[in-house]
């Protein structure tokens, strides 16, 4: 614990702390991968880069509007515990193509939620997948929004996804979801 016997001085070190947690965020930004935000560049590549730079972490979506002309498929077992985030509900997604905007694979297609039957790798890569703060677009007559397939306890929260066939499309098998408006 970072204490001296100055309170000012202690003051300006949490401060000072407090400054540097979000800068030094393990997230990755969708921007620094080459994604535009300005709906009319097609950001699919760059997401898909982001999503592979994470590696078991965040991908965050800076305030903008991200235009994607296939689904972003993210396999668990090989892209870890992922997370998709919109900052303070700013940033929109624009599937301007055919299916989900997202689709998030596991392994967990055998056994149930009882921790006995649930394969190490879904414990350690594939637990939780979440999407917090992002509104879906439909911008194709068969878009969808998102798509769950064997996931485990996977977390929707704050969502918007609207003009789309599926706004949540549960299919296979998926244990403990949670969806929080």
């Amino acid at each position: 614990m970072l204490y001296t016997k100055s309170p000012i001085l202690n003051f300006i070190a949490i401060c000072f702390l407090l400054f540097l947690i979000p800068v030094f965020s393990l997230a990755v930004n969708v921007k620094d991968f080459g994604a535009k935000g300005d709906g009319v560049a097609d950001d699919t590549r760059a997401i898909n880069a982001a999503i592979r730079g994470a590696n078991d972490g965040q991908v965050e979506f800076p305030r903008g509007t991200y235009r994607i002309t296939s689904t972003i498929e993210i396999q668990l077992s090989e892209n870890g515990t992922t997370g998709l985030a919109g900052r303070g509900g700013s940033a929109g997604i624009v599937m301007a193509g055919s299916g989900p905007a997202f689709r998030f694979t596991g392994s967990h297609d055998k056994g149930s939620a009882l921790p006995s039957s649930v394969n190490p790798i879904t414990w350690q890569k594939e637990r939780m997948p979440l999407i917090d703060a992002l509104e879906i677009i439909g911008a194709h007559p068969n878009a969808d929004g998102i798509e769950l397939r064997n996931t485990l306890m996977p977390v929707l929260r704050a969502l918007l996804i609207r003009n789309v066939r599926n706004g949540i499309h549960l299919s296979s098998r998926n244990r403990n979801v949670l969806i929080d408006a």
